[in-house]
């Protein structure tokens, strides 16, 4: 058994020592890899939302005014958007339809809260009050959107930052 043993360790010896002496006359072998992602298509029925204004969908500003207990926004950066074909963005939609599926607001380093559009804030679209999941149907072009307060309110504070935050849903384009 012994035997037998030493017998299977030096014919593995042997074979690896004779791999390693064919690939030395052989010379050097390197393995190379090419990764690459093949773009998707784009169809023509794909649809994005652009910004067709001149303040970034991220970057807008509003003003406060007021007294302790009774403030309101003054002024509000106006957000545009378009609906556009994917494929050729000057291409725009005909026809889509959108609805605020949600409002939401912080005050002085607080977590994010649903705003009340009847008592503290409210998104205009072209200048209309939107409603929470209230459709606007038949939109064509550019919507621009503001915010501002529903009348004066108590929600910020003096020296509060305020971040307010829409979700706008596009659908039904063609």
């Amino acid at each position: 058994m012994k035997r037998h043993y030493k017998a299977l360790i030096s014919g593995m010896a042997l074979a690896l020592s004779s791999n390693t002496i064919i690939a030395a006359d052989t010379g050097l072998a390197g393995s190379f890899q090419w990764v690459g992602t093949v773009q998707t298509d784009i169809v023509e029925t794909a649809w994005k939302m652009i910004n067709s204004g001149t303040v970034d969908h991220l970057a807008g500003t509003v003003t406060f005014s007021g007294n302790t207990g009774a403030y309101e926004i003054t002024e509000s950066s106006e957000l545009k958007f378009s609906v556009v074909i994917a494929a050729n963005e000057s291409l725009t939609a005909m026809s889509f339809d959108y609805n605020l599926t949600s409002l939401r607001f912080s005050t002085g380093g607080n977590f994010m809260t649903d705003a009340n559009t009847t008592t503290n804030f409210v998104m205009t679209a072209n200048g209309a009050a939107l409603g929470i999941d209230i459709p606007v149907t038949g939109a064509m072009g550019e919507v621009a959107l503001k915010v501002k307060t529903a009348a004066a309110t108590d929600v910020v504070k003096s020296g509060d930052e305020v971040v307010i935050q829409a979700v706008i849903l596009v659908n039904n384009q063609i």
